[in-house]
């Protein structure tokens, strides 16, 4: 099904004026929150297109996510949300197939119905007993664990993932082929890089679970929340000021003079350190924490394969033992529909923030004879022609840390004045997950219908 083009008109503006900085998915979350409560939305994408880490281009007849590329039914607000916008038409069920690599051998886990593992060769049987400490854990702490409000998850205190799979979990085979594939597909890292709670969140939200997408790209839900909005690409953001009558954000294009836009609020949702610079009002405080906000930079590397892949899995997740460089690999292909054409094969991979950094300065063609050989004995396929080649760079992929930060976060909440009408939405508020980004959208749009004294309408179903 196509999808609507992003109209360039204005909504009718009847409770007031936003400005939303960013239109990755808690941009266009927002904007579209403030837009159905009746406020004139323009959103400011610095990108030529929509999407930031959730964006899609459509490369040689192949369609490319470039950063975030699955969607769980367990990502309750976001379904809720498609429901109520009656968008289920744009999407469909994908494949829950998940592999774990181990010594040469793709094991196979069906996210559905996660006990199915217990009957893999994945792991021993002493280890396999040992999965009831992180299911028990899940659960005991299934109220802390809520994307729609991360602050509550600052009193749980379980340290980085290494120091909860050797004192908690308490076993290396858990750890190092189950815990760590899992966390370097979650954060592009290792375990002692990322805090135990998101992976916990991950554990709640992957444990049993569908999943869906759509066939036209990542970016459905983002170009479908933003489509009532007047947005403007390209669009650099230099200031956003406060004042008791509202909020000025100033900029710009490349070559072009810079212009002003009076509004009655604004939601920032691009990554904290850009904030900060941006909007210095805030002050020293807030912008620490949003500072300290820890990123992972991304190198990706898309091919496109003459043949598809013998493999059917949708997810593989892999060890550091046996691919040190390699963090994950999604075969889209088997994902959804629409993702490569027919009888050829999508290879998405996703390496180590080590390896990104190590590589960050080389040309696409030394990536790619970089990566080859170990794509190549993972899926033998990747050697035998490729139709198309794209290398994805992100300077801040994905949040791992600090540790602390859901303890920042609920520290960050407490320090914004309750009348503030600049708020802040995307993962350094939240995660790096396309469902709390969301969800942090619309937090941050509820806020400004609080600051202004708005009452929030409520959604039709």
């Amino acid at each position: 099904m196509s999808l609507p083009e992003v109209q360039m008109k204005d909504a009718p503006g009847s409770r007031g004026r936003a400005v939303v900085v960013g239109c990755g998915i808690s941009g266009a979350a927002a904007a579209n929150r403030l837009q159905r409560n009746g406020f004139d939305v323009t959103i400011l994408e610095a990108e030529s297109q929509v999407g930031g880490r959730t964006s899609t281009i459509h490369q040689d007849g192949f369609t490319i996510d470039l950063a975030a590329s699955m969607l769980l039914k367990s990502y309750r607000r976001m379904v809720a949300l498609i429901a109520e916008e009656n968008w289920q038409a744009h999407f469909e069920p994908a494949s829950d197939t998940i592999g774990v690599e181990r010594d040469g051998c793709i094991h196979h886990i069906h996210a559905a119905k996660p006990l199915g593992a217990v009957s893999t060769g994945l792991l021993s049987a002493r280890a396999k007993s040992r999965l009831g400490v992180i299911a028990l854990d899940v659960f005991k702490h299934r109220k802390h664990l809520d994307w729609q409000n991360p602050v509550v998850a600052a009193d749980l205190h379980y340290g980085d993932v290494r120091e909860y799979a050797d004192v908690r979990v308490g076993n290396a085979e858990v750890r190092d082929y189950l815990i760590d594939p899992a966390c370097r597909f979650l954060g592009l890292s290792g375990l002692q890089d990322q805090s135990a709670v998101d992976f916990l969140f991950l554990a709640r939200n992957m444990g049993k679970t569908e999943m869906f997408n759509s066939a036209d790209g990542i970016d459905t839900l983002v170009r479908l929340l933003a489509s009532d909005c007047k947005v403007e690409t390209n669009a650099l953001v230099t200031s956003v000021e406060e004042s008791a009558h509202g909020v000025t954000v100033t900029w710009g294009r490349d070559g072009e003079q810079s212009r002003t836009v009076e509004a009655d609020a604004c939601v920032l949702a691009v990554p904290g350190p850009l904030a900060t610079k941006i909007h210095p009002q805030m002050g020293a405080a807030r912008a620490d924490i949003l500072n300290s906000v820890v990123y992972a930079p991304g190198l990706n590397v898309y091919l496109g394969t003459e043949v598809p892949t013998a493999e059917k899995s949708a997810l593989i997740l892999i060890p550091h033992l046996d691919y040190p460089d390699l963090a994950c690999v999604i075969l889209d292909h088997n994902k959804a529909k629409g993702r490569a054409p027919a009888g050829k094969g999508l290879i998405s991979t996703f390496w180590h923030k080590d390896f990104a950094l190590e590589h960050q300065h080389d040309s696409d063609e030394e990536i790619l004879r970089a990566v080859m050989p170990s794509v190549g004995r993972l899926l033998p396929e990747a050697g035998g022609g490729l139709a198309t080649v794209h290398v994805q760079r992100w300077d801040r992929a994905l949040v791992i840390g600090p540790v602390s930060r859901y303890r920042d976060l609920e520290r960050f909440k407490a320090l914004t004045p309750p009348d503030s009408k600049v708020r802040m939405a995307g993962d350094s508020v939240s995660s790096s997950t396309m469902n709390s980004c969301l969800c942090s959208g619309e937090r941050a749009a509820d806020e400004v219908l609080a600051a202004l004294g708005v009452p929030k309408r409520r959604a039709q179903v």
